[in-house]
């Protein structure tokens, strides 16, 4: 965790090497089981009232583990409400809404691309945000989990890249890949003193009184909602499991191992996403699918191994606190 002037590494002493790692593997599985879902459910659900009723229901998941937790919190989060706020805006309302959004006008292979460029914005903004130290081989593991998510993508064939074109759907998704790198760093720069799980029901509540309004506003112009049993069970792994569970464990991992080390791991999701389409799908293993997956893993054990190395510039109060000589 980042403290005073000597903190040199994220990752806390109490965690076992291995633990923030794995638990950084399971938000990127259920994201692509999100991403897959999502590009069918928000053909049913209009984007603006599924975004606020999947964080409803992640909500009233979270509260019976977290009202006790979060009552005792009222003067913290009183004094903390600009960072809540700013974190509830970029993470719970502005990504999945935007991400939604953007799933209507463009393909799957696009949106894809766009979040491949999570990582490098989170290694910009932790230089310029948190001070960090960029080293030659992070921006080389970065590159490398990149080069593995585009032969996936791609299915190794350089000419289908070549003919996407920009659809109106990318600006959306674009946008959403900012917010949620910014989301990340904020994350380390200003922490909520509060478990990751109180910390994402409070951010929730944050969002939904913008949520609601917007879906209010959508179903008024074009109509609300008829939801189904179907519906509802889409809702439930969209909310609880894949916003709620995997946002929390995001969280938990970004405070043990740092925003440069985690974003690498986003890059897992078009690989999950084609293993679950092996799985469930019947889809064929080839050639690119084993290429992305060893050149991710190569980026994501790279980052891994700089954790212990990475520092931070000195900020004004570590200056500070160094004696004259």
């Amino acid at each position: 965790m980042i403290g005073g002037s000597g903190a040199s590494r994220w990752q806390s002493p109490d965690w076992p090497s291995a633990t923030p790692y794995l638990l950084l593997m399971v938000p990127p599985l259920l994201w692509a089981g999100n991403a897959v879902l999502g590009r069918h459910v928000v053909t049913e659900i209009p984007p603006m009232q599924l975004s606020f009723l999947r964080w409803l229901i992640s909500l009233a998941v979270l509260l019976p583990f977290t009202f006790r937790p979060l009552l005792r919190s009222g003067p913290v989060l009183r004094a903390r409400w600009r960072s809540i706020t700013l974190l509830s805006f970029l993470g719970v309302f502005c990504f999945g809404t935007l991400l939604y959004v953007g799933l209507q006008t463009t393909t799957a292979i696009n949106a894809g691309l766009w979040q491949t460029l999570v990582p490098a914005t989170i290694l910009v903004l932790s230089r310029l945000c948190l001070g960090l130290r960029l080293r030659p081989l992070q921006i080389l593991a970065v590159a490398l989990s990149a080069l593995g998510v585009l032969l996936v993508l791609s299915q190794g064939q350089l000419n289908v890249l070549m003919r996407l074109d920009m659809l109106p759907g990318d600006l959306w998704i674009l946008a959403g890949v900012l917010c949620w790198a910014s989301f990340t760093t904020l994350l380390m720069r200003d922490p909520i003193p509060l478990n990751p799980m109180a910390s994402l029901a409070v951010q929730i509540a944050f969002a939904l009184p913008m949520l609601f309004l917007l879906a209010v506003v959508e179903a008024y112009v074009s109509s609300p909602v008829q939801l189904s049993w179907v519906h509802l069970g889409y809702l439930i792994f969209l909310g609880p499991v894949a916003g709620a569970l995997a946002v929390s464990l995001w969280i938990q991992g970004v405070a043990a191992a740092g925003p440069p080390v985690a974003g690498v791991f986003l890059n897992l999701i078009p690989i999950f996403a084609a293993i679950l389409g092996i799985i469930f799908l019947g889809e064929a293993v080839r050639w690119f699918h084993v290429a992305g997956m060893l050149g991710i893993a190569s980026g994501i054990l790279l980052t891994a191994g700089l954790t212990g190395k990475v520092s931070r510039l000195p900020t004004p109060q570590d200056r500070g606190k160094e004696r004259p000589r």
